[in-house]
């Protein structure tokens, strides 16, 4: 597949790149599979870590850090108080972690 890109767009694609370490096309491809998921999963985000790549809350924490602390009390609203985070942000988080459990898990 082909797609055109501004050329302003290319040369910061470019830059980010280089800065990533990577080749332009496998920032493209990363981008496109993030923006799919913040799509679906509006209130997700991707961010760099010691760890690589991973998802999170917009402005709170990982999805797999909720996800611990959901296992350890089976509770939304016990989660979110403890995470310090809106229900409807835990219950965001849950629900991609639905989608993506073996890969979270993994």
């Amino acid at each position: 597949m082909s797609t055109r890109h501004a050329p302003d767009t290319l040369q910061r694609l470019e830059f980010r790149a280089r800065a990533k370490g990577s080749s332009r096309s496998a920032l493209i491809q990363r981008y496109v599979a993030e923006g799919l998921e913040i799509d679906e999963h509006p209130g997700i985000v991707f961010r760099d870590g010691p760890a690589g790549r991973r998802a999170g809350l917009l402005g709170g924490p990982d999805v797999c850090e909720v996800v611990a602390v959901f296992r350890s009390f089976d509770d939304v609203e016990r989660t979110a108080a403890w995470l310090d985070e809106p229900a409807s942000a835990i219950e965001t988080a849950l629900g991609y972690y639905a989608a993506r459990r073996g890969e979270i898990d993994g």
